[in-house]
């Protein structure tokens, strides 16, 4: 008798536990799945991402295409006073991409509230014409007409085996970092002035 009531109890204790075991597997299993499906900021920053290499890629096709890595057809078009050799085709291909792009950008802008993948539109706020803003196109141009390439069409050709590319690539690096620099020796200046 006393191995029959052992047993009894024993087949009890099992049964009762078994609805638990089936309540925290079906939980383990509800909170595998969630953490498989990916997140909305996941989501997002894929899109961002595939966004980003999709712009980089249509930029580089169309420069290529265009024939627009080649510093030589950038310089025949700042060649205007060799009226027999001028190329004027560099011309059409900036003025189509702006005219393209300014069309586009008042259309989205008014047409949505903010962009598809960020908070709100990186819109330019200062108006006002500062100094760096009246030299530093000059000086790039300058640049522009020695080397007769630019940075997009540059960077574009970092994948040809010419090394002047790279050499060229290496002075951009430079230019960059003597005016981050700079920028930072003014605030210093500016800060030690004003105590």
């Amino acid at each position: 008798m006393l191995k029959t009531e052992v047993r009894q109890r024993k087949t009890q204790s099992v049964g009762e536990t078994k609805p638990l075991n089936q309540k925290n597997a079906s939980k383990n299993a509800s909170s595998a799945a969630d953490a498989q499906k990916p997140s909305p900021s996941m989501f997002k920053h894929v899109m961002y991402y595939g966004i980003t290499f999709f712009a980089g890629f249509l930029f580089a096709f169309g420069l290529a295409l265009s024939n627009m890595t080649n510093p030589n057809k950038v310089l025949r078009f700042l060649a205007v006073a060799d009226w027999l050799n001028w190329d004027p085709s560099l011309g059409f291909v900036m003025g189509g991409g702006l005219i393209f792009t300014f069309i586009a950008f008042q259309i989205l802008v008014r047409a949505l509230k903010k962009p598809l993948l960020a908070d709100k539109f990186g819109m330019p706020t200062n108006n006002k014409l500062a100094w760096n803003l009246v030299i530093g196109p000059i000086i790039f141009g300058i640049g522009w007409g020695i080397g007769g390439i630019c940075p997009g069409p540059g960077i574009v050709n970092l994948v040809s085996t010419n090394w002047k590319m790279y050499v060229w690539f290496f002075g951009v690096c430079i230019g960059l970092y003597l005016e981050t620099f700079l920028a930072r020796f003014n605030v210093i200046y500016h800060k030690i002035k004003s105590m």
